[in-house]
């Protein structure tokens, strides 16, 4: 009367590493403290140890109740959390899947903990550059409307410190650019 649930992160570094249309299986296995790589040559994806596990009968009192959806709740966020982080990162073809080294059954996950697994090649490096271009782009907009601002506003050395680095995201856009055209057919 026990019910679990198993991530299954794994499956994008199958996809990152043998592309969408090689199939793969699911296998249902404690690895350890976190996730390992799948098998790639056997097309077999582990799940590692279960992210949680309910029992389905009710705690006996309110109060264990209350503690026990709290935290099946802040543990299921962490793990969705987590996986909207990887597959936002699959939209914008960036071959990155974050892995958590170690984590514990009904206990969040933080993606601090976590390795970054990447597959980089230079194939993708377009799309790195365009997700990266979004970023700067949100940067160099804070950072000019910090600008705007009296510089007395901040506290002493920070203002400096906010035009150069206005200036260090202008340079690193412009080489961002440069890449990208070189790139391009």
């Amino acid at each position: 009367m026990i019910l679990k649930v198993y991530n299954t992160l794994a499956r994008l570094c199958f996809f990152w590493m043998k592309s969408s249309g090689r199939p793969f299986q699911l296998v249902f296995k404690d690895t350890g403290k976190g996730l390992t790589a799948p098998n790639y040559d056997k097309g077999q994806v582990w799940t590692g140890k279960p992210i949680l596990t309910v029992n389905v009968k009710d705690p006996p009192t309110s109060k264990e109740r209350l503690t026990e959806i709290r935290n099946l709740q802040s543990t299921m966020e962490s793990w969705i959390g987590l996986e909207n982080e990887v597959l936002s990162l699959k939209q914008q073809r960036v071959p990155i899947v974050f892995r958590p080294k170690n984590y514990e059954k009904n206990k969040p996950v933080k993606i601090q903990e976590c390795e970054r697994i990447a597959y980089s090649n230079p194939a993708t490096l377009p799309n790195i550059c365009v997700a990266t271009e979004k970023v700067l782009d949100s940067l160099a907009c804070y950072l000019n409307h910090c600008l705007k601002l009296p510089p007395e506003m901040f506290r002493e050395g920070f203002y400096e410190l906010i035009k150069a680095q206005s200036h260090n995201v202008e340079e690193i856009r412009k080489r961002n650019w440069q890449l990208l055209s070189k790139m391009k057919p």
